[in-house]
């Protein structure tokens, strides 16, 4: 079970990402993929497997978060991390992601090893009159040497979840077509 990052040597950040749906992918078509944690944990990709989780152990970040309630998916995920360029040192991390529904999309939480905690949430907004558009706001909280890695593994892995969300639909739509 993860730790929460100790407060003297912990610091925050936020990133948003966001993508443009095409017209012929609805919002309803953007949740149901949203909802299902099976559909959407294989979008990144950093993952190599994952598991539903019964009952995961409570942390005071989840409770505080309100993330130990019934309507709580929780899953152990395993991902591939390079911790230098050109894989000249790979290793692999398994943490505990818990998802929760919400009428406009989704919040989810992750405790890693190593004492990073993340928050993410997101959510299908307008775009003018270009259509809609999926945010994802993230909140990372890590050791102040850790977030730049931990910064640039979140966007790129949240930025290719979003563009292979956009592109399961549209290959959806095509079959269906």
């Amino acid at each position: 079970m993860a730790t929460a990052p100790s407060r003297s040597s912990s610091t925050i950040s936020h990133l948003t990402v966001t993508t443009p749906i095409p017209s012929a992918i609805s919002i309803e078509d953007v949740l149901s993929v949203l909802h299902s944690p099976p559909r959407l944990i294989p979008l990144s990709p950093l993952v190599t497997s994952y598991k539903l989780i019964e009952r995961a152990p409570s942390t005071a970040s989840t409770q505080q978060a309100g993330l130990d309630s019934d309507g709580v998916s929780t899953y152990s995920v395993t991902e591939r991390i390079d911790y230098l360029p050109f894989g000249l040192w790979p290793g692999h991390v398994t943490f505990t992601a818990r998802f929760v529904n919400l009428e406009d999309g989704l919040r989810s939480y992750a405790a890693v090893p190593g004492s990073f905690e993340g928050e993410f949430r997101w959510w299908i907004g307008e775009q003018d009159a270009a259509g809609i558009v999926l945010k994802e706001d993230v909140r990372l909280e890590c050791s102040i040497f850790t977030l730049p890695l931990v910064r640039y593994f979140a966007r790129k892995a949240q930025t290719s979840i979003q563009r292979r969300l956009v592109e399961e639909l549209l290959k959806d739509k095509i079959g269906k077509g």
